[in-house]
């Protein structure tokens, strides 16, 4: 996928969220993952996209509700996109979003990288090798 692609996927969001983000301030990035944000997508490939909501890890209902707002209230076609929230995803899926992504927007990127390092990529750097082992036995 060229970088002309991602760059168009970027605007379109961007435009598309720009009313729901000034509404919902908890929102405090919006991430490309998944098959666009590793350059390897097909024409079949779906746009798979994240939000990045701190406040869902203690209340995963929030993350719910946000979904369904997003998806009565963004004006994107979600048949091609795929809107997860990332702290509702298993840790697994959650680190290959930190390791391959390409940020759509952020309130704060210092501050987003910071809570994506701290809250699952050290813990998990912590434990990585114990899951493996698990997951393979």
């Amino acid at each position: 996928m060229a970088t002309e692609e991602i760059e168009t996927i970027i605007k379109t969001v961007r435009e598309a969220f720009s009313k729901f983000l000034e509404k919902h301030r908890e929102v405090e990035a919006i991430l490309l993952y998944g098959s666009h944000a590793r350059k390897e997508a097909t024409p079949r490939s779906d746009i798979d996209i994240c939000l990045v909501v701190p406040e869902t890890r203690k209340n995963p209902d929030e993350g719910i509700q946000l979904i369904q707002e997003a998806w009565r209230e963004v004006p994107l076609d979600f048949s091609k996109y795929d809107l997860r929230v990332f702290e509702l995803l298993p840790l697994h899926i959650q680190i290959s979003i930190i390791k391959n992504h390409v940020v759509i927007w952020a309130r704060n990127e210092l501050n987003l990288y910071e809570y994506l390092y701290f809250n699952y990529l050290k813990p998990w750097k912590d434990q990585e090798k114990r899951y493996k082992v698990h997951t393979y036995v």
